[in-house]
């Protein structure tokens, strides 16, 4: 059986030496023709300076909800008939239709905020308003595989419990 041919490029070969520059060496998943026909390009496009590439974004401090944003947030989502964030924005936000209590929260904050009112509810057992039915958020249990462990440990416990002799 003949041995499979030497590849061009491979992970273990020591690079050559010889008239191609770093900018023009092929990569290892390029060839020679493609990176030739890709040069111009590459030239020709812009290197970004330090004020182009991307600025890591600085975290805004948390604000807690007043009561008038909560009120507003409540009644918007009565008023559009559920979970319509941009419409919500559109008559509390910055230019408002009715106020602009809610000017200086985004769809992401109304909804997260919903979403914390609506658990409220469920956890306090009172029955959820029609208008928070329809935001994401049900109670559940954070590992219900092992609740369902436990509870079948505690079924066995009870049964061999009640057959042993006492």
């Amino acid at each position: 059986m003949a041995a499979p041919p030497p590849h061009q490029y491979s992970a273990y070969a020591q690079p050559q030496t010889g008239d191609l520059t770093d900018k023009e060496a092929p990569s290892h998943s390029q060839s020679s023709s493609t990176q030739h026909q890709h040069s111009p390009a590459r030239q020709a496009q812009p290197s970004k300076t330090p004020s182009q590439k991307h600025k890591p974004t600085i975290p805004t401090a948390r604000r807690l909800w007043t009561s008038e944003e909560e009120s507003a947030l409540l009644d918007g989502l009565e008023r559009v008939g559920g979970p319509h964030w941009s419409q919500i924005l559109g008559l509390y936000g910055a230019g408002g239709t009715i106020s602009e209590v809610l000017k200086d929260r985004n769809q992401i904050q109304l909804k997260d905020k919903a979403r914390n009112l609506k658990l409220c509810f469920l956890k306090s057992g009172h029955e959820v308003p029609h208008y928070l039915q329809g935001v994401t958020g049900e109670l559940r249990t954070r590992a219900p595989s092992q609740a369902a462990r436990q509870e079948a440990l505690a079924k066995a416990r009870e049964m061999g419990m009640g057959g042993r002799g006492t």
